[in-house]
């Protein structure tokens, strides 16, 4: 660092202070020197600040829409201890869903377990054991 630039914020500490920091986070899985896939850092990263199981919620979500192709009318969906729940706005499309829940089911387990970015562990061999039509 130049004694002249008179220009720059941070001064000879800050920059001792960051080599420091950065020494001692050596062991963090999430600095590294190597070259790693991005979805392995990032579920480092999920794990780390607490927001896999929304991560892996909204993955269950996303297929739901795909595999029931009934975005359109979903109102609500949740999931709690692998039972998905959904709210639908028509009677019409819940009881056309109604008769093809067990292939939905199947379709959506099969899909989650082929999800990259999915991390949770199945139950019994499934993510998702049933399915409410509310």
């Amino acid at each position: 660092m130049a004694k002249n630039d008179d220009r720059l914020p941070y001064g000879e500490n800050f920059t001792r202070e960051m080599l420091r920091k950065r020494e001692e986070t050596m062991g963090d899985p999430l600095r590294r020197r190597e070259a790693v896939p991005l979805d392995s850092m990032l579920a480092y990263f999920l794990r780390d600040s607490g927001l896999m199981g929304q991560w892996n919620e909204n993955r269950i979500f996303k297929a739901w829409n795909h595999c029931s192709k009934a975005e359109k009318y979903t109102l609500s969906k949740s999931y709690v201890a692998g039972t998905l729940y959904v709210s639908l706005s028509s009677s019409v499309v819940r009881n056309q869903l109604y008769f093809q829940l067990d292939i939905i089911k199947k379709e959506m387990n099969l899909a989650l377990a082929a999800d990259r970015q999915f991390w949770m562990k199945p139950v019994d061999g499934v993510f998702v054991k049933n399915i409410v039509l509310r």
